[in-house]
């Protein structure tokens, strides 16, 4: 992931004080969209006056939600859209003060015909970094992942993939443009095969009905 800090100034003269300050921040793969989005991103900041602008890298985490920086429900929606329509896929990344909580979903699947993807338990960086190649391998080479399937992941662990039966109570972006027909895939790092006990449990609770356990979502087997 690449950091930015856009600096605001009430003039053009970079020696001016600044008079703010915007953290963003962009994978390297998505530097093209970064470009076309300055347009909304400069009228968020100046709130439409005239300022001058400085870019540079930025040493600190910037905010991780667009509705939590400011932006409003229609401009999140256009920015996934733009997504999706630029790579064919976009990722939405929810926090949690709970790190075991925050998960990470893929919405852009289901228009190519496949399970959208699922990760819980990891940061921000990391999840775009393991949905968006996996994203990419479904969209351009037209892989196909299913209920306990297995990929390579970092050349050393595994993925162990699981149907997510109540996936329409948490995939809410992609609910809301693809309905019913949305299904998704969760996604497990396991070091090895055969996945641990309760996983291999938990996906035969899972398999042909699609039910999976009783107890709440967050209770249930993770191995990430």
């Amino acid at each position: 992931m690449l950091l930015f800090e856009v600096r605001w100034l009430p003039g053009t003269d970079a020696g001016q004080r600044e008079v703010g300050q915007r953290s963003i921040e962009s994978c390297p793969e998505m530097l093209p969209e970064l470009s076309t989005n300055f347009e909304l991103l400069v009228a968020k900041l100046s709130g439409g006056s005239t300022l001058g602008m400085s870019i540079g890298r930025s040493p600190r985490r910037p905010a991780m939600c667009l509705q939590c920086d400011g932006f409003s429900n229609e401009e999140v929606e256009l920015q996934i859209t733009n997504t999706i329509r630029m790579y064919g896929n976009a990722v939405q990344f929810i926090e949690n003060p709970d790190p075991t909580k925050t998960f990470g979903y893929t919405v852009g699947l289901t228009a190519h015909g496949h399970p959208e993807f699922l990760v819980r338990g990891l940061d921000m960086v990391t999840t775009c970094e393991l949905l968006n190649p996996l994203a990419q391998r479904v969209i351009t080479t037209g892989e196909i992942f299913g209920h306990q399937h297995t990929a390579h992941y970092l050349g050393q662990q595994l993925l162990y993939f699981m149907r997510l039966p109540d996936a329409g109570a948490h995939l809410l972006e992609a609910v809301v443009r693809y309905g019913t027909a949305m299904t998704a895939l969760e996604i497990h790092i396991i070091d090895s095969w055969p996945p641990p006990p309760e996983l291999l449990a938990e996906a035969a609770r899972r398999d042909g009905t699609g039910c999976g356990s009783d107890t709440s979502w967050w209770g249930r087997p993770s191995a990430n």
